[in-house]
């Protein structure tokens, strides 16, 4: 026979851990409402680079700011266009940067040696650009559309 203060502490027990149920349920519901963390805003960065007026067809524009510990590479396309995305969304962190360029990379196969792979002109950019020091190019991201457009000259 079970006496009516057991009962009444049963009661009790379902009681608490239906609260407990439903608070953990809350709280997480919240956490990914609202999301577990800030996120940082970012000014959309856009831009085409040319060389004496001509369109790059391929190679990277670096960002760069040491303050905040940010270096990202946005890849050129055919007509020297350019979008910088992140994990975060597209664009970069707001403040100031150092902008540099790097020729495209040159693909080696793997497997044997073969002959070494032949310059590509598009990786003759001016000395100067390939340095955020010497390359003069700042950039100062704000919040919304940044469009950073490069015609490098030839030197």
């Amino acid at each position: 026979m079970i006496f009516p203060t057991a009962m009444m502490e049963m009661s009790f027990r379902r009681s608490s851990l239906l609260a407990m149920i439903l608070l953990t349920a809350a709280s997480a519901l919240l956490a990914v409402t609202l999301g577990c963390g800030r996120r940082e805003v970012l000014g959309k960065v856009t831009g085409r680079v040319t060389l004496e007026g001509e369109p790059v067809k391929q190679g990277y524009v670096i960002f760069r700011n040491d303050t905040k510990g940010v270096h990202m590479m946005a890849e050129m396309d055919a007509s020297g266009n350019y979008e910088v995305s992140m994990a975060g969304g597209y664009g970069l962190p707001l403040g100031e940067y150092r902008v540099y360029l790097s020729p495209p990379v040159a693909e080696i196969p793997f497997g044997p040696a073969q002959a070494p792979p032949q310059p590509s002109e598009v990786a003759k950019f001016p000395e100067k650009f390939l340095q955020p020091e010497t390359s003069g190019l700042k950039l100062i991201v704000a919040k919304g559309d940044n469009r950073f457009d490069i015609d490098m000259l030839a030197e």
